[in-house]
């Protein structure tokens, strides 16, 4: 929720905005989850219904770890 939170932040810096706004909030879900409005419980009239993603998509791939022989 952090990531959400941060990425409201700058969406609403990136804007010239002095009020951090819901429509920060839904864009920067959006950006994270890559969903629909109707899955985006920022803009949803029963937030409640929405779900949750199960798993959190990562922002850069894993790197694979080498053993050491």
């Amino acid at each position: 929720m952090c990531a959400i939170i941060l990425r409201a932040i700058k969406q609403a810096l990136t804007e010239g905005a002095s009020v951090l706004q819901i429509s920060h909030f839904a864009e920067a879900y959006r950006l994270r989850y890559d969903c629909v409005p109707a899955l985006n419980p920022f803009l949803s009239d029963n937030y409640l219904a929405v779900s949750a993603p199960r798993s959190v998509p990562s922002q850069t791939p894993a790197k694979k770890r080498r053993r050491a022989l």
